[in-house]
């Protein structure tokens, strides 16, 4: 797991970037497991699912792992002011996120079927029977429910809407307060995640469509069929939607009317979704490097090479009574800080490892010349 930040000014070279900006490594840490789940941060600490059902914090500031708690994640967890929301399985549990103590938990009539959203207070779970419920997180007492027409997949909270994509191709808005059912819409497959732009909702299918919704009734403005599945949600500016397909294509298309502005190919198979850092976009694929490409042509911008300065301290955690694995699953853990003795194992181990569990997870983005991000490979 590495961390790399984006600076105006640097007093290191750690990463050749070509006519973008100074990248620096800051540290590199070694989890005790392989991760099962995309990271969740807070901007504090990130919070990641491990093999074995265990959730480890990791302090972003130096890598250096808080702590670790048997609990099973079947979605990434979400951070809710101080708590931290897990689901697993019919049941969610809330954690004080400080030292990952359960405080309560909640159990449901089916298995949980997204990941949990959490907007003031308010805390809402999705269902793989179609129920959507809302909780109060400071009484844990239902708030509302609303029966959908099929499983719920990752929902979109925007402005007191609660949009709310469907297994059978629908896509529901519903009022964030009351739960109640403003409109619903059917597409031709099933809804990717969706972005919340203004007046409309953009959001891919798997019909291979992107589609402009009218945000207010639910009717369908435009839609552009692509080559293949359209991966992740849309970047959306006052001038262009950009996206990314299976097709291995970045394209602009207009915003109010559909017509396609440009499109590039991509050097590599998309995974995660375009991450947009001012007039730069990012686009991680399963192995490094992460390519850049400038916002208002699609041309490439640079890369990001993940090869960890081991100058470094590397942080290995130490567990002192670790889970029971299979043994295909043990993992060697031994000192906390890399010496000059296993330096070269490290690298050598890091370089084999840099296949990227999950796109990269950004713990601060106030402008293109001040971001930091995480990359989490498969090995940990």
């Amino acid at each position: 797991m590495l961390t790399l930040t984006v600076a105006a000014q640097s007093q290191r070279e750690e990463v050749s970037l070509p006519s973008i900006f100074p990248l620096n490594h800051e540290w590199v840490s070694i989890l005790p497991f392989p991760p099962t789940q995309a990271p969740a941060t807070d901007g504090a600490y990130l919070y990641i699912p491990l093999r074995g059902d265990l959730l480890a914090a990791v302090f972003v500031a130096d890598g250096i792992m808080q702590w670790l708690v048997d609990q099973p994640a079947d979605f990434p967890p979400t951070v809710g002011g101080q708590l931290l929301f897990v689901a697993d399985d019919r049941r969610v549990h809330a954690l004080w996120s400080t030292f990952g103590i359960e405080l309560w938990q909640l159990t449901f009539s089916a298995p949980i079927s997204s990941p949990l959203l959490w907007e003031s207070g308010l805390l809402i779970v999705g269902l793989a029977n179609g129920e959507v419920l809302a909780y109060d997180t400071q009484t844990q007492r239902p708030v509302w429910k609303q029966q959908l027409s099929a499983g719920v997949l990752l929902p979109t909270i925007d402005d007191g809407r609660l949009f709310v994509p469907q297994a059978d191709g629908h896509i529901s808005s519903l009022d964030l307060a009351t739960g109640s059912l403003l409109w619903e819409r059917e597409l031709g497959g099933a809804p990717t995640r969706i972005r919340a732009y203004h007046d409309r909702l953009y959001v891919g299918s798997t019909d291979n469509f992107l589609y402009a919704i009218d945000r207010r009734d639910g009717r369908i403005r435009w839609r552009w069929r692509t080559g293949a599945d359209i991966i992740g949600a849309p970047v959306v500016t006052s001038e262009a939607i950009l996206f990314v397909s299976l097709d291995n294509q970045l394209r602009a298309l207009a915003g109010r009317t559909g017509v396609q502005l440009w499109k590039q190919r991509l050097p590599t198979r998309p995974v995660g979704g375009l991450i947009q850092f001012g007039e730069i976009l990012m686009l991680p694929g399963r192995t490094p490097p992460v390519h850049l490409f400038y916002l208002d042509n699609g041309e490439l911008a640079g890369q990001i090479l993940v090869d960890a300065d081991l100058t470094l301290p590397v942080i290995r955690v130490e567990v002192d009574q670790a889970p029971e694995l299979e043994d295909d699953q043990a993992t060697d853990i031994e000192a906390d800080q890399a010496t000059d003795e296993n330096t070269n194992d490290l690298s050598e181990q890091i370089s084999a490892n840099v296949e990227l569990a999950f796109p990269p997870t950004v713990v601060r983005a106030n402008d293109v010349d001040d971001v930091a991000f995480v990359l989490v490979t498969a090995a940990g």
